[in-house]
Parts: C-alpha cells; sequence; structure tokens
C-alpha cells in the first residue's frame, strides 16, 4: 500500500511538472509570437483574449492576425496593394494600414459601413469571408472598431497579466 501511494503522489508531481513545463512553453511561446510579428504584445493577447470571449478561438485570432500582417508585409514591400483587393472593394482604408491588426481594424470598419448602408446580416458575413475574416470571429471583428474597442478593453487586465506571465516565463525557458 505504501508502495502504490508512493508511486500515486509522484504520478501527481510529474503531472503538475507537466502542467507546469507546458504552461511556461506555451506562454512564452505567445511572447515570441507577439515579437516576431512586430506587434505589441499586449494588443495580440487582448485580440486572442476577445476571440475567445465571443466564441473564437485564440488560435483561429492568431492565424488571422499574422495571415493579415504577411499580406501588409508583402504590400509595403512591393507596394503592391492587390493582394488586399477584397478588404478595399468593401471599404477598408488601406492607406492607414501598416501591420495585420490595422488591416483588421479597418476590415471591421468596412464591415459595420455596409450594414449602415443597409446590407444584410449575411450580406456583411460574406463579406467578411471574402475579405479573409472567418466566421468564427465574425461576431467580434464584423461590428466596427467601436464594439471592437470595447470587446478588446474588457480584456485589459488579464492580457496585462498574460504578458506578465509570459515574460516570466520566456525568463524561466531562457535560464533553463
Amino acid at each position: 500500500r505504501e508502495l502504490l501511494a508512493v508511486a500515486a503522489i509522484l504520478t501527481t508531481i510529474g503531472g503538475f511538472k507537466k502542467i507546469f513545463t507546458d504552461t511556461i512553453t506555451s506562454t512564452a511561446a505567445l511572447n515570441r509570437f507577439s515579437t516576431s510579428l512586430g506587434l505589441n504584445q499586449e494588443e495580440v493577447v487582448k485580440y486572442e483574449l476577445a476571440a475567445k470571449h465571443m466564441g473564437g478561438t485564440m488560435e483561429e485570432m492568431a492565424a488571422t492576425i499574422v495571415t493579415a500582417n504577411s499580406a501588409v508585409n508583402a504590400a509595403l514591400t512591393t507596394r503592391d496593394w492587390s493582394g488586399l483587393s477584397e478588404a478595399q472593394l468593401y471599404g477598408a482604408h488601406l492607406e492607414r494600414v501598416h501591420n495585420g491588426i490595422d488591416l483588421i481594424r479597418e476590415e471591421s470598419d468596412a464591415l459595420e459601413n455596409l450594414r449602415k448602408k443597409g446590407w444584410t446580416e449575411g450580406m456583411v458575413s460574406n463579406a467578411a469571408g471574402k475579405m479573409g475574416l472567418p466566421l468564427s470571429l465574425f461576431p467580434l471583428v464584423g461590428h466596427g472598431t467601436a464594439a471592437l474597442d470595447t470587446r478588446l478593453n474588457e480584456q485589459n487586465d488579464l492580457a496585462k497579466k498574460t504578458v506578465a506571465i509570459g515574460e516570466a516565463a520566456e525568463a524561466m525557458r531562457k535560464s533553463l
């Protein structure tokens, strides 16, 4: 019995160690992800948390930010914005775009403006899809930047804590 109890304790400790290690690894990865995109880490975290809160996933928001950032970087490098023609077609002001988050914000305003012009919710959702915004993120990004900012601001405290944990996790990862 004592041997089984010790085995159970060791198994539990091993499980906690794995959870702790996985948490450090994923939190540190978030830190590196934001930095590699040249974006403000807290802002990226707020978008991911807001997406999760609105029924999407953090991973899908991260992928959307990466895709948007790549498209914007390519356009800025080549001065060829044709890869973002759908966003422009629906009213996004590309001259205001400097990174992926700027693009998402412009697309959000463009979608809200379509709604104001009398487009049905289905038509606006379809336009979002054509601009490359996943349907699961539409509740967050499909209603203009005023609504988007409200959702992002709701995530301020948690985002700050997540960033602080991410920075500590990255420092710990580097020291291991």
